[in-house]
């Protein structure tokens, strides 16, 4: 996760880079394929973890109830 919440999504080989509202929209776009449950990996993550876990607890987590 980057700090700017309107990074676009940047494709990586086995994930992406991007902001919060690109992370929202990624997860709809797995949700509404049939994805159930994923697994997030903070290894390209530009911010500490613990900020970015809390911005997906804040932004992102009640979009997926």
């Amino acid at each position: 996760m980057v700090e700017d919440d309107e990074a676009p999504i940047k494709r990586h080989r086995f994930g992406v880079e991007t902001g919060v509202n690109g992370l929202i929209k990624e997860l709809k776009a797995m949700k509404s394929a049939g994805v159930n449950h994923i697994g997030l990996h903070f290894r390209r993550n530009t911010l500490p973890v613990e900020d970015a876990m809390q911005r997906i607890a804040e932004h992102v987590l009640p979009h997926f109830h």
